[in-house]
């Protein structure tokens, strides 16, 4: 049934685009969900470490797997009557560690990634999208995707790739 379900891939695919915290994904609400323009609308009272509402831009195809994962929650009975966007079995939102633990860990280890020789956690994934963001678009971007206040926080996401640093080697005149 989890093989067949939209639950897992709508966490990864949300938390990779939007850069989320794992407090977000806790706090992730099916009213934040803009089908329309593709966009998670996340309220300053829910969004960590903020002060303003935040509107965060997600692929087309991760809309696409969200709006299924809506659509799939109509038939579970532990979300009528909620807003929650994600339960776990026990009708709870994730915590920081059952989302480690049930979700994060599981889908790394079916990736065949190596849990023991490294450090990863869900916060991989929001640095993995901020520091594609930067390196991509901008720090500008990055910071606003994942919700930074200052561009110092921002910087530290920023890094100098072999192919960039070969492309300033190869524009030396």
């Amino acid at each position: 049934m989890q093989a067949n379900s939209f639950k897992y891939t709508s966490m990864t695919y949300v938390a990779m685009d939007a850069g989320l915290r794992p407090v977000e994904v806790q706090r992730a609400n099916v009213s934040w969900f803009d089908q329309d323009n593709g966009k998670l609308r996340i309220p300053m009272e829910d969004s960590a470490k903020n002060r303003e509402n935040w509107n965060v831009v997600l692929k087309s195809e991760t809309a696409s797997i969200l709006k299924k994962w809506i659509e799939e929650t109509n038939s579970k009975g532990k979300y009528d009557g909620r807003d929650a966007l994600w339960l776990t079995q026990y009708e709870n939102r994730y915590d920081k560690d059952s989302y480690r633990r049930d979700v994060f860990r599981k889908i790394a280890r079916q990736a065949g990634l190596d849990l023991e020789n490294r450090d990863l956690v869900p916060y991989s994934i929001r640095h993995s999208t901020a520091t594609s963001m930067a390196e991509e678009e901008g720090l500008a971007v990055a910071g606003q995707q994942v919700r930074h206040k200052s561009k110092q926080s921002t910087q530290k996401y920023e890094h100098s790739s072999d192919t960039r640093q070969q492309d300033a080697v190869n524009s030396i005149d």
